[in-house]
């Protein structure tokens, strides 16, 4: 998909560097961030996707370092909170995946937020 700096596009990518810093300052996040490094090991990037609570747990989708998307629900009540129902898709999978228009912009703008600070972050 091509990105052409419209409003709805600019709105989104606010939105995902806000999922950004959520990951880096909450007590949600945190525990998002520790589960990722558990299951991948270390990355430079994570961006929020989909964040959907529910009763029982909060379901993600993380893009990480514009290359993977790791779904899973993180159970509430539980100290740590505990990661379940894992899924790792490319992001060509998981846009095969995606049906409406909406989740595939924020995903290539997520994916286009990921590289560009892949790119800042090379030694």
């Amino acid at each position: 998909m091509k990105l052409t700096g419209t409003q709805t596009e600019k709105r989104y990518r606010q939105e995902l560097e806000y999922s950004k810093r959520y990951l880096r300052e909450s007590e949600t996040g945190k525990n998002v961030l520790n589960f990722l490094v558990e299951l991948l090991g270390e990355f430079k990037t994570a961006y929020v996707l989909t964040h959907t609570p529910e009763q029982g747990e909060d379901v993600f989708r993380v893009l990480v370092d514009a290359k993977k998307i790791v779904g899973f629900d993180l159970q509430h009540g539980e100290s740590p909170r505990k990661a379940e129902n894992v899924v790792k898709y490319s992001v060509k999978e998981y846009e095969k995946l995606i049906g409406n228009k909406e989740a595939r912009l924020i995903l290539a703008i997520a994916v286009d937020l990921s590289e560009e600070n892949l790119s800042c972050n090379k030694d």
